[in-house]
């Protein structure tokens, strides 16, 4: 399998979006999109099994990782425009696109927006929840709102998101997950994505009714759900509730999307279940 990695700046009408690409760029086209406050590297783990059979484009998201930061933008006409232009700048008419949490949300609206450039989607984990049927913006901006880390050391930054780092206890996991932070010159760390930007994407994802847009969907789609394992919290049945309530209607309604379940799985479904993420996603490219 061809895992040489390019690494690459496109010109966008933001800034520059830094982008990771893999493998042959004569195979189909394989557009990765991360979460909120994630970065590229999500997807690592999954490289070894995709890079053989697409070339993989993964990119940082603006405001994300080492892609420009403006100040606005950040709605979904913008971020899907960016995947847009970031296909042009590659030279690809079209590309399946996998999204993970916020990516997810992203993957769904540009494949409503723009259907001519989407072969099929992937839904991991994301673009299955409606915040806004089950809470108002006070609430949801507290769940959403970033822990406030900036000028930490990297020790106090690993203590205040142990409970995630023990979630995903690998070194090769570990990496990925601090990598969402900048290690900055005085030995301090601060996320990548600016606060302000993280809640206008926030916002973005309260306001988001992904039910609407599943009865406009024409593209094939595969949701993957993770199933957290217990015992949860009352957050994470809520969230599971909700995302359980999505998923039916994407899977009933006028989208008909496949669905598949991953059973005692975090949410960094790309990190803890790599193979199992691309066999799923395989079976039903093949099956297209």
């Amino acid at each position: 399998m061809n895992h040489r990695v390019e690494y690459r700046e496109i010109c966008v009408p933001f800034g520059e979006m830094r982008v990771r690409t893999w493998g042959d760029p004569s195979l189909p086209a394989l557009l990765l999109l991360h979460g909120l406050g994630s970065t590229n590297r999500i997807w690592d783990l999954c490289i070894p099994f995709l890079s053989g059979s697409y070339y993989v484009v993964a990119p940082d998201q603006r405001g994300h990782g080492g892609s420009s930061k403006p100040a606005d933008g950040y709605g979904w006409a913008e971020v899907t425009d960016d995947a847009v232009r970031l296909l042009d700048g590659l030279g690809l008419e079209r590309a399946y696109v996998m999204g993970h949490s916020w990516g997810g949300d992203v993957t769904l609206e540009l494949a409503v927006r723009h259907p001519g450039r989407v072969e099929a989607i992937c839904l991991v984990d994301g673009g299955i929840i409606d915040f806004r049927a089950h809470m108002g913006w006070p609430e949801a901006m507290r769940l959403l709102e970033p822990k406030k880390v900036c000028g930490f050391t990297l020790e106090e930054l690993k203590a205040a998101i142990d409970p995630w780092l023990r979630s995903l206890p690998s070194p090769e996991q570990h990496e990925v997950i601090l990598a969402n932070y900048e290690i900055r010159n005085d030995g301090t760390v601060c996320p990548h994505l600016p606060y302000d930007a993280n809640m206008a994407i926030a916002r973005a994802m309260w306001e988001h009714r992904p039910p609407h847009l599943y009865e406009q969907l024409t593209r094939p789609a595969l949701i993957l759900q993770a199933v957290p394992p217990g015992p949860l919290t009352d957050m994470s049945e809520r969230f599971y509730r909700w995302r359980s309530e999505c998923v039916e209607l994407a899977q009933n309604g006028p989208a008909r999307a496949t669905v598949r379940r991953f059973v005692d799985t975090v949410h960094d479904v790309p990190l803890q279940r790599p193979r199992e993420l691309v066999s799923a996603w395989e079976e039903f490219r093949v099956g297209l």
